[in-house]
């Protein structure tokens, strides 16, 4: 299940604008999907009762998604999604992205610690005009600047959920900078439900359940960035990322 919340902070509530998908069906009208990426109705799962399945259960898979449609980001916005990831050792993770709603070409970033958003070192470019790029890492490569020849970081943090910035290349000395983390505890707040835990089928969410809230608001000359997640059904909401002000104005529109 998908939400984005558009206009939310309008004095007045004058402007709101909610954008709704549950990826249950077979079709996801206005979204493209590309590498591994597809919805899971009427083939891993029953018709309409499926999920958008990122990457299959197998090693070197990338996959994405976007809503091809912009949006204007003067008040604010916020996006909340449920996820689940599961089986395999704990690698690597996925990134929730925005970039330049008036990009004319879409291109995804380098695969492994890069989580197709910043670049490799091939040099492989990274996410065309991104402009942020939340990580919830399963492995945590994407705070290692060893890895895929990334721009700045403390290393590899694994079960973190991590932010870098905007990007449009491959020099990593100014593209998709480390900006913050927070390693989570594993034995309460685990990303991923690894094989060790769960086996290989999809848990249930009695036993292991995950949703995100990511709150995106004005502040100055540009934007501050909060992600909050809940571990069980019925939970409140734990912030997992403080309130952080990016460092850069945001585009006019943008796509997530």
């Amino acid at each position: 299940l998908f939400a984005l919340l558009l206009g939310w902070l309008l004095a007045g509530g004058a402007r709101a604008v909610t954008i709704n998908q549950t990826f249950m069906t077979s079709s996801a009208p206005g979204w493209v999907f590309g590498g591994s990426t597809l919805l899971t109705s009427g083939g891993a799962d029953p018709l309409n009762q499926g999920w958008l399945r990122i990457t299959p259960a197998a090693g070197n898979q990338a996959g994405f998604a976007y809503y091809n449609t912009a949006f204007d980001t003067p008040d604010g916005f916020v996006i909340e999604f449920e996820y689940g990831a599961w089986g395999g050792s704990g690698a690597d993770g996925f990134v929730v992205f925005l970039f330049d709603g008036a990009a004319p070409t879409f291109n995804i970033g380098d695969f492994g610690g890069s989580l197709g958003y910043a670049n490799g070192c091939s040099p492989t470019p990274g996410l065309s005009r991104a402009y942020i790029g939340i990580a919830f890492d399963e492995f945590g490569n994407f705070t290692n600047p060893g890895d895929r020849c990334k721009n700045g970081g403390p290393g590899a943090r694994p079960n973190s959920v991590a932010l870098r910035g905007e990007g449009n290349g491959v020099d990593n000395n100014t593209n998709y900078f480390y900006l913050t983390h927070n390693q989570l505890p594993t034995a309460t707040q685990r990303i991923d439900c690894p094989s060790s835990l769960c086996g290989t089928a999809r848990p249930a969410p009695a036993s292991y359940y995950r949703q995100v809230r990511i709150t995106i608001v004005p502040a100055g000359m540009t934007y501050t960035a909060t992600v909050e997640m809940r571990f069980g059904v019925g939970d409140s909401y734990e912030t997992v990322i403080p309130t952080f002000t990016l460092p850069t104005p945001i585009y006019p529109t943008v796509k997530i």
